[in-house]
């Protein structure tokens, strides 16, 4: 009788745990956006001829040549029913930059804004952990952002 006690008791904190991660991390909407995507590119690789590929060259900031291979796909609009025609890019998406950052913009100034940040999230998702504050300078004349790690609080952390 005990054991079986202990056994209920531990299986209840592992369900709460487990619903407790299921929330924080949003894994629910996660997996639906995926099978959402699957479905998609599902009707689309049905519907599309691996003819209809598409070439972009164009020269970016640094004067470099990018070519991109796109490939047209028709999906159905699921509100209106009506086909609709999109291009995809035939590539794997790669992340070059996808950080959230959470503070206070401290001053504008001379082009530049000057920003605390309390919380952050580097990895692509909502939830932002707490962090030692710090400072990042955004140049909008550049549009550069540069990271300033002398604690927030002092006088001269400011430059």
């Amino acid at each position: 009788m005990k054991k079986r006690k202990i056994i209920n008791i531990v299986l209840i904190i592992i369900i709460v745990i487990g619903i407790f991660l299921v929330i924080k991390f949003d894994l629910v909407g996660k997996i639906e956006s995926k099978i959402q995507q699957q479905k998609v590119k599902k009707e689309a690789s049905a519907k599309t001829d691996e003819s209809e590929l598409i070439k972009e060259t164009f020269i970016d900031k640094d004067g470099n040549e990018v070519v991109v291979e796109m490939i047209k796909i028709v999906v159905k609009d699921e509100e209106t029913g009506e086909e609709v025609v999109m291009y995809e890019d035939t590539a794997e998406p790669k992340i070059i930059h996808d950080h959230l950052y959470k503070g206070t913009v401290e001053k504008i100034e001379d082009n530049k804004v000057y920003f605390t940040v309390d919380k952050e999230s580097k990895d692509g998702s909502y939830f932002c952990e707490d962090v030692k504050d710090y400072q990042i300078i955004f140049d909008l004349g550049s549009l550069k952002g540069k990271i300033n790690s002398i604690p927030y609080g002092h006088e001269n952390s400011i430059v």
